[in-house]
């Protein structure tokens, strides 16, 4: 019985205990919440509610005391943006008369003493090209966060006369997300935005090209460590580099108005298109490649970073294919273009070309082929793999 006692009355001290430990968490946090920036046992709490709008700018990085006249984008040739969570948006907006920046910061969390809370920005033309506008943001750093709602915006007004036609767009940001363009159409005035070359970095930001950008642009160059990726509207473009280590790729119609490449490196990434009209350099590990149509040659010749396990689905092609080091990949192609030609050179694969107009060359170790030719100049070989060539209806069962 005294045994019995003395664990209930154990048990009831440790409740008391662990109960005055939680009233006196609540205490500090709830201290902290009223006394915000403020730190107390070695943590602090931060938030911030601020909307700022610059119409103009300092004329160097050290913030001089006279500013420049309202900026005007039309009249610079780069801007660049340089942040790490914050979102980042090109947008039309009607209730700007001036092209302005908005900076929004509605960010709240915990952060420990040590920790940079500071919400700091920048807008200002560099020293060495007053045509280069720099925006520069630190954000807050915490290790709790309740909002990243971060926020920098371009504001370019309705007017048709506002424009970015001769500006170079650089962006470089770790988590944001990325907008370009409006979503919806303005009530009035002109909604389109249309930009010189725009060239995006981040590590893990979805990037969204909205409906109402003008596609027409000079270049664009795209590259991301693991966020989504999506257009609204066609890209029409002199250059379009594209990388992409992991993440969803999901764009529209694509065409280059020059003779250079398109340049896709995919990683593990599940890229969508509808239309491409160039020739397209691929690198791609275990990713996924789904495209309707391409008119122009598919290659991916990279003998450093091979093809894994990668999924590659063509509807239709007008143009060579060539994929020496396709491994284990998956290849489907539902069509190809008279006089076309198609080399793959793999291992445990599978190749299923349903449609064949040209020439082929198809090598595998173990893995299974499969044609479905008009042309009698094909070649297939596997060592142990299983082949199935069908000539007009006349099939060839691991004969070639």
């Amino acid at each position: 019985m005294a045994g019995g006692k003395v664990k209930k009355g154990f048990t009831i001290y440790l409740v008391i205990l662990i109960l005055l430990i939680v009233a006196a968490f609540l205490t500090v946090v709830t201290v902290m919440l009223f006394s915000p920036f403020k730190t107390i046992l070695g943590y602090k709490y931060f938030i911030y509610g601020e909307e700022n709008y610059i119409y103009d700018q300092q004329s160097s990085k050290n913030k001089q005391t006279e500013s420049e006249n309202v900026f005007d984008f039309s009249t610079l040739s780069e801007i660049n943006i340089n942040c790490s969570y914050a979102q980042v948006n090109i947008i039309r907006f009607a209730k700007v008369d001036n092209n302005a920046v908005r900076l929004t910061n509605k960010a709240s969390g915990f952060a420990k003493d040590g920790q940079d809370t500071d919400f700091v920005y920048n807008v200002y033309f560099s020293d060495a090209n007053k045509n280069v506008l720099n925006i520069d943001v630190k954000e807050p750093t915490g290790f709790i966060y309740f909002s990243k709602n971060i926020q920098v915006d371009l504001l370019i007004p309705s007017s048709k006369t506002s424009s970015l036609s001769n500006v170079a767009v650089n962006i470089e940001n770790t988590s944001g997300n990325i907008n370009i363009g409006n979503n919806e159409a303005l009530k009035s005035g002109n909604s389109d935005i249309k930009i010189k070359s725009l060239n995006i970095k981040t590590s893990s930001a979805n990037v969204n090209i909205n409906k109402l950008f003008d596609s027409s642009i000079t270049s664009l160059f795209i590259k991301s460590n693991g966020g989504d990726i999506s257009s609204n509207v066609d890209i029409k473009a002199e250059n379009f580099d594209l990388y992409s280590k992991s993440g969803k790729i999901s764009l529209k119609d694509i065409t280059l108005s020059s003779s250079k490449e398109l340049n896709l490196d995919l990683g593990t990434s599940r890229f969508s298109a509808n239309t491409i009209n160039a020739n397209i350099n691929i690198v791609m590990k275990d990713g996924y490649f789904d495209v309707n149509e391409i008119n122009g040659y598919l290659s991916s010749n990279n003998s450093i970073n091979q093809m894994g396990s990668a999924t590659m689905n063509v509807k239709s092609i007008k143009g060579n294919i060539s994929l020496p080091y396709a491994n284990s990949s998956k290849i489907t192609v539902d069509k190809m273009g008279e006089g076309n030609q198609v080399y793959v050179n793999g291992t445990s694969g599978k190749v299923d070309i349903k449609e064949l107009h040209g020439e082929a060359w198809i090598y595998q170790t173990s893995g299974s082929v499969t044609l479905d030719t008009y042309s009698n100049d094909v070649s297939v070989k596997t060592t142990s793999g299983k082949i199935n060539v069908s000539y007009r209806n006349q099939s060839i069962a691991n004969e070639l």
